[in-house]
């Protein structure tokens, strides 16, 4: 509770009543709620005996919660029902038990003018849709926004988010988005305040890779933000904007050279965008020569790392391969050009990543072959570190880089 009231940074909503709203949730969105029984169950002796050992300020405090819970339905009993029921989907196997209730969740999120709607078998997608002319009022917009939260930690079958993003009561200052792959982000006459808060909040995401902006203005400090943005995050490697639904009072070609100054800024310490896109008319960023040139230098990059996934044993490739080993851009180009599945080419960076701790020493330059210690006299009772076994070394040698190690 206390988190997701510190990301409510707008609308300022005391901890009461984000308290007051899970409350709810736990009343509202629990659908096979067992009727408590008339009778009270009668406690075992020992559990009596524990409970008089506990003292009277235990149990005051235990009946203070237990008469919260009891004026919500909240109980502890029934934590493994409702919105805090852990997910049970499984990929192509197993359907989540949300699928039974989404009517209940969309009651609450419609509020807020959006939807849970299944789009494959079993996978779901929060589409929203544009608001009514009443805009909705500041508690609603809240409930949704922490329904919101609660499906994106709770459920990996949550894929993607496509529509209008309304977090307008809860600007988050960290926006975890477990297992979403592909953000459509429109933000249409939003204050800048707002889309300053999303960009920096998406520069700690190491899930999405495809980033589409529409409908968002680029002033000056819009514009310095998507740069940050492209300057921080290590795992995007697609970004796409849309301008041509931007504001009309802002000339979006001042907005074009607005963001092609800060990307070319920025992309001189990116190395995991492969792809940029403006639509714009005949404009094309990727035409501006600094930027072609980190997109080519990115490109290259990726295939250093592909090599080194099928079997090179280079240093340049290694080290290619060490700085995209948690970026999608090498699986994908794996899947796209290399004719494998994406489970497949997934599965070949899990492995080379092992290969790389693996053989750190030889990688790095350390030994050529083998990695031998030799025992003086004052080690006699110590542990070398080429006898504690291949598998300790690779995991002594994964919180390593090979750029730790210096050429002579």
């Amino acid at each position: 509770m206390a988190l997701l009231h510190s990301m409510c940074t707008i609308t300022k909503p005391s901890l009461n009543d984000v308290t007051a709203i899970f409350k709810e949730f736990r009343r509202s969105l629990d659908a096979r709620k067992p009727k408590p029984s008339p009778k009270p169950s009668k406690s075992s002796p020992s559990s009596s005996g524990a409970s008089e050992k506990r003292g009277r300020k235990s149990a005051t405090r235990a009946s203070a919660a237990s008469d919260d819970a009891g004026g919500d339905d909240c109980g502890i009993a029934h934590t493994s029902l409702g919105f805090e029921r852990s997910c049970t989907w499984e990929p192509d196997e197993k359907r989540c038990w949300i699928l039974s209730d989404m009517e209940l969740w969309n009651r609450i999120l419609a509020h807020d003018c959006i939807e849970l709607r299944q789009f494959t078998w079993c996978e779901l997608a929060l589409m929203g849709y544009q608001w009514p002319e009443k805009k909705p009022g500041d508690q609603d917009i809240l409930r949704a926004s922490l329904l919101i939260h609660v499906l994106l930690r709770q459920h990996r079958e949550v894929v993607r988010i496509i529509g209008s993003y309304v977090e307008q009561a809860t600007s988050l200052t960290h926006l975890e988005l477990l297992n979403i792959w592909h953000l459509v982000l429109s933000m249409a006459f939003f204050p800048d305040a707002d889309v300053f808060n999303v960009f920096r909040a998406l520069e700690s995401n190491r899930t999405i890779f495809i980033m589409v902006f529409n409908a968002i203005t680029f002033g000056e400090r819009n514009a310095k933000a998507l740069g940050r943005l492209v300057e921080r995050n290590r795992t995007f490697n697609s970004l796409i904007l849309d301008l041509n639904h931007s504001e009309p009072c802002v000339d979006r070609m001042v907005q074009f050279r607005n963001i092609c100054r800060e990307l070319k800024e920025a992309l001189r310490r990116n190395r995991f965008i492969a792809h940029i896109n403006i639509n714009l008319g005949n404009s094309d960023l990727s035409n501006d020569p600094a930027i072609k040139e980190a997109i080519r230098r990115n490109s290259a990059l990726i295939n250093q790392a592909i090599r080194f996934v099928n079997g090179s044993m280079d240093k340049t490739d290694a080290l290619a391969f060490e700085t995209l080993q948690h970026c999608r851009s090498v699986s994908i180009r794996m899947h796209s050009h290399g004719g494998i599945s994406l489970e497949s080419a997934l599965q070949k960076v899990a492995e080379a990543r092992e290969r790389l701790a693996l053989n750190y020493f030889v990688l790095a330059g350390v030994v050529k072959a083998k990695l031998v210690c030799q025992m003086t006299r004052k080690e006699k009772k110590m542990t070398l570190l080429d006898k504690i076994g291949r598998v300790m070394q690779a995991r002594i040698c994964s919180y390593l880089s090979l750029t730790d190690v210096v050429d002579i």
